[in-house]
């Protein structure tokens, strides 16, 4: 999955400017629930490119947030916004830093690991007894107009986020579950610009033939211009 965020990230922060506000919606989301202060320490592990890093750091009274990112292309882009960055996985980056911290962010990320449990665990020992720990995920079935293969990829590649409040609770975590849901009106063309530029990493696992073929039968099944639906969004809350 390493390579595929290496061949999108010269087009990953385009993609995901869906509407005028949609990303101060998701920073303030973050920013809230997560009680962001002056006095925290913050992770944000998996920060991609960086770009609700540096939202929440311009929206918020945060100024000490590390991005931890294994993809250099995206790290290399993060950098560039002038973020303190950790081209690396957690444990290299724990290897190098003794210090605790108040919130940890993991956004759209989890379903990448293989080993959640040990994460968890990593995750636990090095959270400060008033922290919070704040996943970002996706259910299993999205109102994403993907065509039917893409929406299999999808749903394959999400596993059901029950999964992660268990193991979180077996770990030693307060558990607590929010759903939220922001209603996107997205041009038709501006879809298929998003499925082709592979702005979801199940779409890595579909050729541009395969891609293309999908938009084909898209577009013979839209009655509209545009694509209205909703991106629903689970928020994990895990606190000790």
């Amino acid at each position: 999955m390493g390579d595929h965020y290496e061949v999108v990230a010269s087009k990953y922060d385009a993609s995901w400017e869906l509407s005028a506000d949609y990303q101060h919606w998701v920073t303030q989301k973050i920013i809230m629930g997560l009680g962001l202060s002056s006095e925290d320490t913050m992770i944000d592990l998996g920060a991609g490119t960086g770009v609700f890093a540096e939202k929440i750091i311009q929206d918020s009274e945060l100024t000490d947030l590390w991005c931890i990112e294994p993809s250099e292309e995206m790290s290399k882009k993060a950098k560039l916004r002038g973020l303190s960055v950790h081209s690396g996985t957690l444990d290299s980056f724990l290897a190098l830093n003794e210090e605790s911290f108040s919130k940890i962010l993991m956004k759209e990320m989890i379903h990448h690991i293989a080993d959640t449990s040990n994460t968890f665990l990593k995750i636990y020992s090095k959270i400060l007894a008033e922290g919070k720990v704040l996943i970002v995920t996706r259910p299993q079935v999205t109102e994403f107009p993907f065509f039917k293969s893409a929406a299999d990829t999808f749903y394959k590649s999400q596993p059901d986020y029950k999964i992660y409040t268990d193991q979180l609770e077996k770990v030693g975590f307060r558990v607590n579950v929010k759903t939220e849901s922001y209603r996107l009106k997205l041009p038709s063309e501006q879809w298929y610009t998003m499925l082709r530029n592979r702005f979801m990493s199940n779409l890595s696992e579909h050729s541009a033939e395969e891609i293309e073929a999908g938009i084909k039968t898209l577009k013979h099944e839209s009655t509209s211009d545009f694509y209205d639906f909703n991106d629903n969004l689970i928020f994990i809350f895990a606190e000790l």
